[in-house]
């Protein structure tokens, strides 16, 4: 049986949490600060590049 791609479904089922973890990584960039999650604590590693620069200038 094949499944129906369905926008809405497909929108809703996304994992929204994950981008607030960008936006706060592309502020960080953004005021000249290291690539991190917690204010410097920590690096960040594992996301990817191309989204965080498309983002970043937003800030």
């Amino acid at each position: 049986m094949l499944a129906r791609f369905d926008l809405v479904n497909l929108i809703r089922d996304l994992n929204a949490e994950d981008v607030f973890y960008y936006f706060q990584i592309a502020r960080n960039l953004a005021e000249g600060k290291f690539s991190t999650f917690d204010g410097g604590i920590t690096r960040t590693n594992g996301y990817h590049l191309l989204w965080l620069f498309l983002i970043t200038p937003f800030y």
